[in-house]
């Protein structure tokens, strides 16, 4: 089902004062009743603690982001499936998220054999 999949709007938004400021006002104007925002934290990995300790397929926690991507998420879109329509998009979403999860390990697992 495509017709609820989280947009990726914002990319590269700055963890400063002005990202912080940017981030406030979106959520302040955003139609909650309909839609939700999501912040998940990017950055580079091997700077913000051990090699492992952060998988590429997540997000970073917040204090050790250098940047932020904005998702926004459409509820009307959910609510308009049906209940067996929703739990197999559901269902494929988290195929999908321990895939990338899997990918992500086996590659490390290759970079640290060679």
């Amino acid at each position: 089902m495509n017709n609820h999949i989280p947009i990726h709007y914002f990319s590269n938004v700055p963890n400063n004062e002005e990202g912080a400021e940017f981030i406030r006002l979106a959520r302040k104007f955003l139609n909650r009743k309909r839609y939700r925002l999501r912040k998940l934290g990017r950055g580079t990995r091997k700077v913000n603690g051990a090699k492992n300790s952060y998988r590429y397929s997540a997000s970073l926690p917040h204090q050790f982001s250098e940047r932020f991507s904005l998702y926004i998420d459409d509820f009307v879109d959910g609510r308009l499936l049906s209940k067996a329509q929703y739990k197999a998009w559901e269902d494929s979403q988290k195929l999908d998220r321990i895939t990338k999860h899997l990918l992500s390990a086996l590659g490390e697992v290759e970079e640290d054999r060679s």
